[in-house]
């Protein structure tokens, strides 16, 4: 006979099974997205995805800085399913949709003149109309993260990306010429195909609803990470944004395909920071700090060189995928992956301070590693080209955790020794990706 199931079963049991369907969404994603950068970079120039990343780039940082927490409020807050909440949530993202479309679809003309690329114009006045499209999700959406319902997200993520990279090889097979377009059409015809699956995953039509106390109280519960989520965007963004000011196209096209294959690698291992996080929660609030600093080092004797050998690997790998015009993106993404070393012990000291709820450290670190940055930027690239830009993002994350160490105690203890392990791998994986890189040049 089986044994009676607890509420405390059932919940590690439900926990167990949505890491379960988030896992093989991550690992599906990534798997879609290199798949089609392999077809797609045989039909498309650089140039073609220089166009793209510059528009999406400035798309993101949009709506980073207008990303008021609604979402995460509606899937955190104890009333937050309610169908009252989840309206009036859909309203102020309807609401925010419209106006950063109308904000990217004015701003495209001057952009394109500050980045002297006349293309860029129409490229941006198209993908200015995503943010609106995504804005006409289902209500209900968050209620599939709210209640851990993770294979409808399988569903809906897989959805969009197979729809979108379809797509976008249809047009690039079947329209000589299409370039960047091609990459366009993939991505509104993934973000509307994103909308139809919405509601018949989450069912519920949307509809003027007035409620003056989760209007208040999802401001309020938003605005606690807003500031941090602001910086971060800015900080995060800044390479792409002012790097194409100063560089070639095809040079832009081979940094952005090397930037989505280290994003890729970063969300696996954000992934797995996840469950780090999950398990830091469950402890006692004064048994974490000492908790962090067993595992921090643990983590990283696995993470460190696992990584360390995809930073050496980088250029093989680039080498063997794709064909001769996005050779130099082997060293960019050599450099964006020991960057990530870097960054891992950053996330991990992060989890920390949001499991006690002070993140104001990390506010401040992003502000510095954006200012650090910003100052790097021009004279890199004017120095050394493309591979500057790489550069000044691995500095400013460095940076980041430094700073973030410094101005939080309960992360000092060890702190030198962390860094110094992540700065050894990535060290170690450089000079070996170096070798790697005269090897198959």
């Amino acid at each position: 006979m089986n044994p009676v199931l607890t509420p405390k079963i059932i919940y590690s049991r439900n926990a167990a099974f949505g890491l379960g369907w988030s896992v093989a969404t991550q690992v599906a994603g990534t798997g879609v997205k290199l798949a089609s950068t392999l077809v797609l970079t045989r039909l498309l120039a650089p140039e073609a995805y220089a166009l793209l990343g510059t528009a999406m780039v400035v798309l993101t940082t949009l709506e980073w800085l207008s990303d008021f927490g609604v979402t995460p409020t509606l899937v955190r807050h104890t009333r937050g399913g309610e169908r009252g909440w989840l309206l009036v949530g859909w309203q102020a993202n309807f609401r925010r949709g419209l106006v950063l479309t109308a904000i990217a679809a004015v701003c495209a003309a001057p952009l394109a003149a500050f980045y002297h690329q006349p293309e860029l114009f129409g490229v941006l006045l198209a993908l200015a109309a995503r943010p609106l499209i995504m804005s006409l999700r289902s209500p209900g959406v968050p209620l599939l993260r709210r209640n851990l319902e993770y294979r409808a997200l399988f569903v809906d993520e897989l959805t969009q990306a197979l729809t979108g990279t379809l797509t976008a090889i249809l047009v690039a097979v079947t329209i000589p010429g299409a370039g960047a377009w091609a990459l366009v059409a993939g991505t509104l015809v993934g973000a509307l195909a994103g909308v139809v699956v919405s509601y018949l995953l989450a069912p519920l039509a949307p509809r003027h609803h007035h409620d003056l106390e989760a209007s208040r109280e999802i401001r309020k519960f938003g605005g606690l990470v807003v500031m941090n989520t602001l910086v971060m965007a800015v900080w995060l963004n800044l390479d792409r944004l002012i790097g194409p000011r100063f560089l070639p196209l095809d040079a832009v096209g081979c940094y952005i395909v090397a930037w989505n294959l280290a994003m890729a690698a970063e969300a696996v291992v954000t992934r797995k920071i996840d469950v780090y996080f999950a398990l830091m929660s469950r402890l006692p609030v004064g048994d974490r700090a000492d908790w962090h600093q067993g595992m921090v080092p643990k983590v990283m004797r696995l993470v460190g060189p696992a990584l360390a050998v995809g930073v050496a690997i980088a250029p093989l790998v680039v080498a063997v995928l794709y064909d001769s015009r996005y050779q130099s993106a082997g060293i960019l993404f050599a450099v964006l992956l020991a960057r990530l070393v870097v960054r891992t012990i950053g996330q991990l000291d992060f989890q920390l301070l949001l499991a006690s709820g002070n993140i104001r450290p990390a506010t401040v670190s992003y502000l510095a590693g954006a200012v650090t940055q910003g100052v790097l930027i021009v004279p890199l690239v004017l120095s050394f080209g493309v591979n500057g830009l790489a550069v000044s993002a691995l500095i400013s994350a460095s940076v980041v955790t430094l700073v973030q160490v410094v101005l939080a105690p309960e992360l000092r203890s060890g702190a030198l020794r962390r860094m110094g392990v992540a700065a050894l791998w990535s060290v170690i994986g450089l000079a070996t990706a170096a070798l790697t890189s005269r090897m198959v040049g």
